[in-house]
């Protein structure tokens, strides 16, 4: 049986058409804190290099949640009906995604989860900073 405690680590690919800062905050169900990492200047279609080291339990029955935000030309992009004290699109990370960098994407209008488990995606709303 593999190993129920796990990580992945998560880089992401700014597929917004200018500089963007990127966000992602991953929540675990049932845990009482978020964790989550900010990456700063991101050229437009560059993966960052520095990875968000997630880590998951498998088969646990507690869900994975997920946030991002992008702010380029002052207006931030976040993920559509959560919010950074409460991610709330769910995307599972199984035992296909343990130990493996995973390449997220986040543009103006969507935020993809790409995993070898099955991935995700959700749309992108805007507002004013």
């Amino acid at each position: 049986m593999p190993d129920p405690h796990c990580s992945a680590n998560i880089v992401v690919k700014n597929n917004a058409a200018t500089v963007a800062d990127i966000s992602i905050c991953h929540y675990i169900g049932g845990d009482s804190v978020a964790t989550s990492k900010t990456w700063k200047g991101v050229q437009p279609g560059t993966t960052t290099t520095d990875p968000f080291v997630v880590p998951y339990v498998l088969h646990d029955r507690n869900l994975d949640y997920w946030y991002c935000e992008l702010t380029t030309n002052g207006v931030l992009y976040y993920t559509v009906g959560g919010s950074w004290l409460q991610p709330n699109k769910e995307c599972m990370l199984e035992d296909a995604d343990n130990g493996q960098t995973l390449p997220f994407a986040a543009s103006t209008t969507e935020f993809d989860m790409n995993m070898p488990s099955g991935g995700c995606s959700t749309g992108m709303g805007t507002g004013g900073i």
